[in-house]
C-alpha cells in the first residue's frame, strides 16, 4: 500500500472536480483485480496504478516507486538497471 500525504500546494487541473489530491481508491480495493488470474492482465493493471498515483495523485516517483518496490510483481517486472529491481536471473522480466 502507499501511503501519501497530499501537499495541499498540488493542485488538480482547473475544471477537475477534486481540487485537492486526496483519498483516491485504486489497486487491492478492487476484488476483480486481487482475484485476477490472467497474469498478464494482473501485471498490466499493476503499472496502470503506478501511473494513476503518479499522474492523478501527485504522489511523488520515488515515493510510489520505494513503496511498489514491496510488491514481487514490480519488483521482476522492473527494467534491470533501475534500482531495487529483482529479476532472479531471468533477464526478460517474466515475459519469457
Amino acid at each position: 500500500m502507499v501511503r501519501y500525504h497530499p501537499n495541499p500546494l498540488h493542485r488538480h487541473p482547473v475544471g477537475s472536480r477534486r481540487r485537492y489530491a486526496r483519498g483516491s481508491t485504486g489497486g487491492a480495493a478492487y476484488v476483480e483485480l486481487r482475484n485476477c488470474e490472467d497474469k498478464h492482465k494482473h501485471d498490466m493493471m499493476l503499472f496502470i496504478e503506478f501511473h494513476t498515483i503518479v499522474v492523478r495523485d501527485r504522489v511523488p516517483i520515488d515515493a510510489a516507486h520505494k513503496a511498489f518496490l514491496a510488491i514481487d510483481e514490480y519488483r521482476e517486472r522492473i527494467a534491470l538497471d533501475i534500482p531495487g529491481a529483482d529479476h532472479r536471473g531471468d533477464t526478460m522480466g517474466g515475459w519469457s
